[in-house]
């Protein structure tokens, strides 16, 4: 007993010591740390954490550890953050402050990392056992009711003391559900389903889809996609409703579908999108051609698929996939069209629109989808969908950006090659916010370059769209995670697993900007990043209202109207420089890594500076 009492005791006096001898050092949030780096050398003892934000915002920044021997991970504990205002101190609470770990992980876009490297990226709410390196992340919410100020707290990690920093500003961010930027992150339930090993749709998955969605609503997500048919492009197995024999007939069950909706609006989330995924342009009813008067280049059989979709017999309880009926042209089972497809897909679209009114959801969300450019609905499929739920639009996710489909609107695009960026200031200012068509980008290039560039691209994302033509941007893969065998070994997600909805250049191949964790979605390194982009994306907007509209102005006066113009400008020069080079990743990397030591921090806290002058002013004397 008591050599096990002694030897624990070494056990732990090495593992102080090993602590002790750690070195540490506060880089820049927006640098990459990486595993299997000898990053000795980096100690510094000055070191200190500086954070720039505003009222109602989340701001993060990084403390990392390093022992060349390897060391236990350290805990970190947070003191309270203190101002002294006046004779009155101010003080925003140690519980404000969220203290996650972050941990190596693979996705490092298509670059591949020397055998033995891997990027720290998501943040786990316990450090790791033990490694050589060990970053720890300090997310500061600032309450809505902080008080504008200098704020100064004490990290205390593995022995060391280190001096936190923050400057509130006085502006107060809108909730997250109220953003005017749009996010468009897609949700993979059937990827949780597979990666915690729950049955789908069963209470244990509903509670694990729940930590997506409060992920999620961080940054205002404004999405829902309902997978009304499986074996898409998502790589859905089973639809979201399941169809029960009555007869010979086939009667549709919501519950899953309801609750899903439910969890999504408990979580946050007040979408503006709800994407009824019902059509697939090689299941029923496609133009393979690339234009309308384009060659439809579909085979017969293709042009006459019904929709799949998940059968359940209530007395065996087993599964199976049968075709639906066809969207343009009968098929089997469907001899009457377009009365047969009529009645099949109106109860479900009825449904769900009865259960979203009473969730406080409009019908004008409601969206049919989806569809890629090389194939779009025919003219049959839309006339026959209209008369099955008249009051619905149509989603566009492709490289181009329809504004209808045979006389039907397309209510929301995302667009690759459509998307327009800005120009220097100097030449024109686009204000994408105030589109009246919700436009946004889908930024599929994110995937390709090296972690340094995902971080700074992902940060920059928002504000490099809202200052051109898009409205924010979207098809953003928020937990398509690695649930597959894939070849040589290599997982894969069930992005286009079934070869018939390859959407080829289309697909989503951006890195989960969620991580799976032992009890549910983490946040990660890219999407703290991501998030605090939006955030000043609506300070930008903020201002960009009151100089835009005349009254408004007026009461700014000329001199504080120029100032923030002057601000709103030098930003998208610096977003010009950093994301001007798209094609030349070279290049790329060289201007988001020259973006780190431009003073992004300075410009972050001068941007919500004006936003709160520009409330006081408005708000009067």
């Amino acid at each position: 007993m008591r050599t096990s009492v002694l030897g624990a005791s070494l056990l732990l006096s090495l593992a102080v010591a090993c602590a002790a001898a750690a070195e540490v050092w506060c880089p820049d949030p927006l640098e990459p740390i990486l595993e299997g780096i000898d990053y000795t050398g980096k100690n510094d003892p000055k070191c200190a954490v500086r954070i720039a934000g505003t009222r109602g915002g989340a701001f993060s920044a990084q403390v990392v550890l390093h022992a060349k021997g390897g060391m236990k991970g350290p805990e970190a504990k947070v003191s309270a953050l203190t101002h002294e205002d006046g004779n009155r101190r101010r003080q925003i609470p140690a519980s404000s402050v969220e203290i996650r770990y972050a941990l190596p992980s693979s996705g490092n876009g298509s670059r591949r990392l020397p055998k033995g490297q891997s990027i720290f990226d998501a943040l786990g709410k316990e450090p790791r056992a033990e490694g050589t390196t060990h970053p720890v992340w300090l997310t500061v919410n600032v309450p809505r009711d902080a008080a504008p100020g200098e704020y100064e707290g004490t990290l205390t990690v593995a022995g060391r003391e280190v001096s936190v920093k923050l400057a509130v500003c006085g502006w107060t961010l809108p909730p997250a559900a109220e953003f005017t930027t749009f996010v468009d992150f897609i949700e993979s339930p059937e990827s949780v389903a597979l990666q915690y090993k729950v049955p789908l749709w069963s209470d244990e998955h509903f509670k694990l889809l729940g930590t997506c969605f409060r992920e999620l609503a961080k940054v205002g997500n404004k999405t829902i996609y309902l997978t009304l048919i499986c074996q898409g492009n998502l790589g859905n197995e089973q639809s979201i409703v399941r169809w029960t024999k009555d007869g010979e007939a086939l009667k549709p069950d919501l519950t899953a579908a309801k609750r899903y909706i439910d969890t999504i609006l408990e979580s946050g989330c007040r979408p503006q999108v709800v994407v009824l995924y019902l059509f697939e342009s090689k299941m029923g009813g496609g133009r393979l051609g690339t234009t309308d008067k384009g060659k439809d280049k579909g085979t017969d059989e293709e042009k006459q698929r019904g929709g799949r979709i998940t059968v359940l017999d209530p007395e065996t309880q087993t599964l199976t996939t049968v075709e639906g009926p066809c969207l343009n042209s009968r098929n089997a089972g469907y001899p009457n069209y377009p009365e047969d497809t009529v009645a099949f897909w109106k109860p479900v679209l009825e449904g769900l629109r009865e259960h979203l009114a009473k969730k406080g959801v409009g019908e004008e969300t409601m969206m049919l989808g989806l569809f890629p450019d090389f194939g779009r609905p025919a003219k049959p499929v839309v006339e026959c969908l209209k008369k099955a739920a008249p009051y619905v639009r149509w989603v566009d996710q492709t490289h181009g950006a329809m504004k209808a489909v045979h006389g039907v609107e397309v209510g929301y695009v995302t667009t690759v090659w459509n998307a327009r960026f800005p120009k220097d200031p100097g030449e024109a200012r686009t204000y994408g916010w105030r589109n009246s068509r919700l436009v946004t980008q889908f930024a599929r290039d994110l995937w390709k370059p090296a972690f340094v560039t995902q971080l700074m691209r992902g940060r920059l994302l928002g504000e490099w769209n809202i200052t051109g033509k898009q409205r924010g941007f979207g098809r953003m893969g928020a937990d398509f995670w690695p649930v597959l065998e894939g070849k040589r070994g290599r997982r894969r997600s069930l992005s286009s697993r079934y070869r018939m909805s390859d959407w080829h250049q289309l697909n989503l191949r951006v890195n989960p900007y969620i991580a799976p964790g032992p009890a549910g979605a983490l946040g990660t390194v890219r999407f703290e990043m991501l998030r605090e982009g939006v955030q000043e994306c609506e300070a930008r907007i903020f201002i960009e209202r009151a100089l835009l509209d005349e009254g408004q102005r007026a009461k700014l006066g000329d001199e504080l109207a120029k100032k923030c113009q002057d601000l709103l400008d030098e930003r998208v020069r610096v977003l010009r420089k950093t994301l001007g080079g798209r094609n030349n990743t070279k290049e790329q990397e060289k201007n988001c890594t020259g973006f780190i030591g431009s003073g992004w921090r300075e410009r972050s806290k001068a941007l919500f500076s004006a936003a709160a002058e520009v409330q006081r002013k408005l708000a009067g004397p």
